[in-house]
């Protein structure tokens, strides 16, 4: 028999997505309804049996609540403002858009988009300056989104080779 990296009947990128919020222990109310759905339908015990390590920190997860940290209003604000400031040459970043990179709508994997990788980067950077201020409820999303943006990078290095994605965003015109 031979080991299955993911669970079958799920996509890589939502398997990846569950095992990091279970890695940097994130609540499981944090779960979009396909990732809850996946592991009440036999997801957990798929995990249980290939992955006993990983079962125990989604177990855990699960158990935990917490409130979303994010106000996807107030992100695309604070993206919209650094487009303006670096006079990007991108759209605006609407809410949906932050709430897609966030729930892992967006593929790190596959996406080598340089406006995906804006809207990460800053996500990124609005934690840190929350952590700063010492509001402690960004330490897990500051740890998602490097997490997304490291995995980003390989993805871009892989298929554009050793390139900065914001100065596609400049060079534009």
């Amino acid at each position: 028999m031979t080991r299955k990296k993911y669970p079958p009947g799920i996509t890589t990128k939502v398997a990846k997505s569950i095992e990091l919020l279970a890695m940097v222990g994130a609540p499981g109310s944090w779960l979009s309804r396909d990732q809850y759905k996946f592991l009440m339908t036999g997801g957990l015990d798929w995990y249980k049996e290939h992955k006993p390590h990983l079962a125990e920190k989604i177990e855990e997860m699960l158990k935990k609540k917490g409130p979303f940290p994010f106000d996807f209003y107030e992100l695309a604000d604070y993206i919209n403002k650094r487009i303006k400031k670096e006079n990007l040459n991108v759209n605006e970043v609407l809410p949906v858009e932050t709430e897609a990179v966030i729930r892992f709508k967006r593929d790190p994997f596959l996406s080598s988009s340089p406006k995906v990788y804006l809207i990460a980067d800053s996500i990124y950077k609005y934690c840190k300056e929350q952590l700063k201020k010492g509001n402690k409820a960004y330490e897990i999303p500051e740890r998602i989104m490097g997490k997304y943006l490291e995995w980003m990078n390989l993805n871009i290095e892989r298929t554009k080779g050793d390139v900065n994605p914001l100065d596609e965003l400049r060079n534009k015109k």
